[in-house]
C-alpha cells in the first residue's frame, strides 16, 4: 500500500465484486458475470480503473458490445494517460509500463474486433437470415436474427466454433434450449 493511501470500506466492496465479476467470466458464468458488471457501473463513485474493467468485460457481452469497447478505451486512455501524457511513468517499473502497455493493447484489439463484428453483424442480415431458417427450420423474426446476428460476438460462440463439431453443436443446442424454454414459458425475446 502507497504511503498515505487508505483503502475506504466501499472501496473493498467495489473491488470484491469486481473480483467476482472477473472470476465469473472466467468460469464462463457470463450472466452473473454481466449482472455484476452493470450493477458497479450504477455507482457514480466506482473508480475510473473498476468501470473500465466492467466495459472491458460487457465489451464481451452480447449487448451493446461496441459502445463498451469504446468507454473501455476512452476511460484506460483517462486514467494511464491524463493530458495526453503517461503519469507516474517515472515512479512506475519497467513491469508496470509492460502490464499498463499490454492492457491498453488488449483493449485496443478488443475494439477492432468489436468494429469488425458490428460491421459484419449490419452487413450479414440476409445472410443470417438464411442461416438462422437452415438451422432452426423456421421463418425468422426481426429479433431472432439479431439475436443470432449478436450470439455470434459472444465469447460463448467463440469458444465453440474454436474447439470441435461437438462443441458448436452443444452451442446450438443450448440456443435452441433456451429459446424453447422462453417459447414454453410464454416469454419469448
Amino acid at each position: 500500500m502507497l504511503a498515505g493511501y487508505e483503502t475506504s470500506a466501499r472501496e473493498c466492496v467495489f473491488r470484491s465484486l469486481f473480483k467476482k465479476a472477473s472470476d465469473a467470466f472466467d468460469a464462463e458464468d457470463f450472466e452473473e458475470s454481466e449482472r455484476l458488471c452493470h450493477l458497479l457501473l450504477t455507482y457514480d463513485d466506482l473508480s475510473m480503473y473498476h468501470k473500465a474493467g466492467c466495459h472491458r468485460i460487457l465489451s464481451l457481452g452480447n449487448t451493446d458490445f461496441l459502445w463498451h469497447a469504446e468507454q473501455t478505451i476512452k476511460l484506460y486512455k483517462q486514467l494511464f494517460y491524463p493530458d495526453g501524457r503517461p503519469s507516474g511513468e517515472h515512479i512506475l517499473s519497467d513491469s508496470q509500463v509492460r502490464i499498463r502497455d499490454d492492457i491498453l493493447e488488449h483493449a485496443y484489439r478488443n475494439l477492432v474486433q468489436a468494429e469488425r463484428d458490428h460491421v459484419e453483424i449490419r452487413c450479414d442480415y440476409t445472410e443470417r437470415s438464411v442461416r438462422f431458417r437452415t438451422i432452426y427450420g423456421c421463418e425468422p423474426t426481426e429479433k431472432d436474427v439479431s439475436r443470432a446476428c449478436l450470439n455470434r460476438h459472444s465469447r460463448e460462440y467463440l469458444l465453440a466454433t474454436e474447439g470441435s463439431v461437438d462443441d458448436y453443436g452443444a452451442f446450438i443446442e443450448r440456443i435452441l434450449d433456451r429459446r424453447q424454454e422462453k417459447a414454453s414459458g410464454g416469454e419469448r425475446k
